[in-house]
């Protein structure tokens, strides 16, 4: 999942969390979920290598995957 979304880099946040998504498996949540995962994401600082890259990507896994949206999917 990871290598899926490091080869869309270069995105805005929203669109980051989208390819997050899609790498989870096209998951639906609520567009107050998606807004928060977001603005999370926009506050991060862009990586510099591949390790920060696969940190920031396992990070806004984590955080949708502890949304209630995606837990009863």
């Amino acid at each position: 999942m990871v290598a899926l979304v490091r080869e869309a880099s270069d995105l805005s946040s929203k669109e980051y969390v989208a390819a997050c998504l899609e790498a989870m498996g096209c998951i639906d949540i609520s567009d107050r979920t998606f807004r928060l995962i977001a603005e999370h994401a926009s506050g991060q600082l862009e990586p510099s290598n591949e390790d920060e890259e696969t940190d920031r990507a396992i990070e806004i896994f984590q955080l949708i995957a502890s949304t209630s949206d995606y837990q009863y999917c």
